[in-house]
């Protein structure tokens, strides 16, 4: 069948997401919100390796609780589970600024690809249906509004984050959620993303065609050895593959 639509993720393949490995990233978030708990609370609370050591076990802790249904673990579960082993009740209202806190980190170090307008339009053009599926620990508000900074916010229909969708890449039900959304059929369509599992494997077991798109942080060992119908470096070389598709 011919592709009638390309289902994007975002981080690492039209935004590059990490300038420096993840765990780099999520030290330096965690960090900034122990800064913002103690401007909230106007207290003294363990920084440093401490805090972060109460991070790591909450992590640990919300992994498990996910791990057999594929669901999303949440950063609000995180700091929900770091702020009762600190003995700090919280309000919603704080739970969302540390989570602002630790997103603003993420932000401040995100970057388009060059050629990622390009291609967008250049899919648009072909008619074809785009949207978004994308992984990810934090309020899809957070990501909304990055898309609209970078003129993407009416680009995708359906636009679809795994933290208010309640599944998480490789899920079928998130997949499937999107091809309803576009009213294609799973071969009709084409997986972008640069996970192996989530993106590749999750595109692949509900039948839809899957591109493999590296990134230095997440690129498999062997990316020749996934079951991708193809692998690119640059996004603009999905242009030539669907050429040929």
């Amino acid at each position: 069948m011919a592709i009638q639509a390309v289902l994007f993720d975002l981080g690492n393949t039209l935004i590059d997401f990490e300038s420096e490995p993840a765990a780099t990233l999520h030290r330096r978030a965690e960090d900034a919100v122990q800064r913002r708990l103690v401007q909230l609370r106007d207290a003294t609370v363990p920084g440093g390796d401490t805090f972060r050591a109460h991070f790591a076990r909450a992590w640990a802790v919300v992994e498990e609780r996910h791990r057999a249904d594929l669901g999303q673990p949440a950063l609000a579960e995180a700091i929900g589970e770091v702020l009762a082993a600190l003995g700090i009740p919280a309000s919603p209202e704080e739970v969302a600024a540390l989570e602002a806190a630790h997103y603003e980190v993420i932000r401040a170090q995100i970057r388009p690809y060059p050629e990622a307008g390009r291609v967008l339009e250049c899919v648009r053009r072909r008619g074809l249906g785009m949207a978004l599926v994308s992984n990810t620990i934090w309020p899809a508000a957070f990501h909304r509004a990055d898309l609209a900074a970078l003129g993407w916010d009416r680009t995708f229909e359906p636009a679809i984050f795994s933290r208010d969708f309640g599944r998480r890449k490789p899920h079928p039900s998130i997949f499937r959620a999107a091809l309803e959304r576009l009213a294609v059929a799973p071969g009709e369509a084409v997986v972008v993303g640069d996970r192996a599992e989530a993106d590749i494997e999750g595109a692949r077991n509900v039948g839809c065609r899957a591109v493999l798109k590296l990134h230095p942080f997440t690129r498999p060992a062997d990316p020749a050895g996934v079951a991708a119908d193809a692998v690119i470096e640059r996004l603009d070389e999905l242009l030539d593959w669907l050429d040929r598709n």
